[in-house]
């Protein structure tokens, strides 16, 4: 049974409004220097963008909803004093 289009709507426009408050929230800590908040802000900034994707991409949901834990788990860390980190932005 496929959702009511009016509520994908809502629920897209929530996302987008939560997604634009948290880049905002992100820019300003960054300006300010707060060291702190910047994981937690740029946590929930990935968690709606992953929300706002699989919403997107609804008809093809397999790719995102068949992630193995383990999968995810394996992914690339990256060194942070590494010459890629020399290469970023400040937000970035």
């Amino acid at each position: 049974m496929l959702p009511v289009a009016s509520d994908v709507q809502k629920l897209v426009g929530y996302m987008r409004q939560m997604s634009n408050k948290y880049m905002s929230d992100l820019q300003q800590a960054v300006d300010d220097q707060c060291v702190n908040k910047i994981p937690s802000l740029h946590r929930q900034l990935a968690e709606v963008t992953l929300a706002d994707l699989i919403t997107f991409n609804r008809r093809r949901q397999g790719e995102v909803s068949k992630l193995a834990v383990v999968d995810y788990n394996k992914k690339t860390k990256v060194d942070m004093k590494s010459d890629v980190q020399a290469g970023l932005s400040r937000m970035e």
